[in-house]
């Protein structure tokens, strides 16, 4: 697992924030996708795209052998909206979890935990993992606090090209 702080320059951290704060939410997820989680989330392929774009470009290549995108999400949960715990994908691939939220106070909780590791939720913060890893983010413990984080579950590749798919 690597954990990278400050994931996104400022540039590309507003550019991402902008993108989150419009009226793109949804609870529960009312577009006909298909979701065992009830929790918010943005399904606007538009955005999905131009989130993963932003996020898919700052890995550290030096790291990672070629990856392309499988999946994009852009999730939300506030107090009382529970995930669960799950795998993204088969061994061999990666999922990236960016923890989105600008503001965040340690005290509200909102940690991934991942196999047995528990990684606190700090804004703009990126967590890197093999995608067979089982994991879950906690609810967070404060009222009207929104814990977004937007996950890329990636494959691997012949190169590094970026190309959305949508759901």
């Amino acid at each position: 697992m690597i954990i990278i702080d400050d994931y996104l320059n400022a540039r590309r951290w507003d550019i991402a924030l902008q993108m989150l704060s419009g009226p793109h939410w949804e609870y529960p997820p009312f577009s006909g996708h298909d979701d065992k989680t009830c929790v918010w989330r943005i399904f606007k392929p538009d955005i999905e795209s131009r989130l993963g774009w932003l996020l898919y470009h700052n890995i550290p290549r030096n790291h990672f052998s070629p990856m392309k995108v499988k999946r994009v999400g852009v999730n939300g949960q506030t107090a009382g909206t529970d995930s669960h715990w799950h795998i993204d994908g088969p061994q061999g691939h990666t999922s990236l979890i960016h923890f989105s939220s600008p503001v965040w106070n340690e005290e509200w909780g909102g940690a991934l935990v991942v196999g047995d590791d528990v990684v606190d939720y700090k804004p703009n913060r990126a967590v890197i993992f093999d995608s067979s890893l089982l994991h879950c983010p906690f609810t967070p413990t404060k009222p009207n606090k929104l814990r977004i984080s937007i996950g890329l579950h990636l494959e691997p590749a012949e190169s590094w090209e970026y190309k959305y798919i949508p759901r």
